[in-house]
């Protein structure tokens, strides 16, 4: 029985790191996309948007970048 319920717990626990690398890993490959996307509109961005404005969308996906790593972090270390 003892056997069954660790199993039962191993189990679970890999899904649910699995599932927080899977989300790391979409956010990762997601900021890859935006900074090629941005690198390759960067003259049409200089020319077209302020100057103020231009690190923060990258700043609000650097944010949700390390929450999701936090996350991911915890369940490698559990």
């Amino acid at each position: 029985m003892v056997l069954v319920l660790w199993i039962a717990l191993t189990a679970l626990l890999g899904a649910r790191y699995f599932r927080e690398q899977k989300r790391w890993t979409a956010s990762r490959l997601g900021m890859t996309l935006t900074l090629v996307e941005s690198m390759t509109g960067h003259r049409t961005r200089l020319a077209q948007e302020p100057r103020e404005q231009w690190h923060l969308a990258e700043d609000q996906q650097l944010e949700g970048y390390q929450a999701v790593s936090r996350a991911a972090d915890r369940q490698a270390a559990i």
